[in-house]
């Protein structure tokens, strides 16, 4: 995965931060992306699988960009309330709509793509771990 702009490096108390003011434990594959990247714009920005294909707009910053994970959680699950919170939004699509990692033992890891945009606010699972979420943009 080629990123065309990142945002300025963060460090693990970064993460650490975010995880103590949500109260949440962020996945290790995330967070080991996140140290390496923490958001931007990716080259090759389409997920497909056998099925579907989505693209990805941003992916979102712990700190430092222009969209942040913790401006995100706040819009989202704290003043909206339409995110569950057992998911942590890390992407837009070009709509605005989420791709979250679930942060729940239920759904640890997992990742779908939450749609804003229908009746009722709608999940899709696309991959049960993250980094298989990553390895289907070529």
């Amino acid at each position: 995965m080629i990123f065309r702009k990142t945002n300025k490096s963060i460090v693990k108390s970064d993460v650490n931060f975010l995880e103590k003011k949500f109260n949440i434990k962020i996945p290790d594959s995330f967070v080991d992306f996140i140290i390496k990247n923490n958001g931007g714009y990716i080259e090759n920005n389409t997920y497909t699988d056998e099925k579907i294909s989505f693209t990805i707009d941003v992916f979102l910053s712990i700190k430092y960009g222009e969209l942040t994970l913790e401006e995100t959680i706040e819009d989202h699950q704290v003043l909206e309330d339409n995110i569950p919170k057992d998911l942590m939004p890390f992407a837009l699509d070009d709509g605005g709509n989420c791709y979250c990692i679930g942060i729940d033992s239920s759904n640890y890891d997992k990742v779908y793509k939450w749609y804003f945009d229908t009746d009722k606010n709608q999940k899709i699972l696309l991959e049960d771990c993250f980094n298989d979420f990553l390895s289907k943009f070529s």
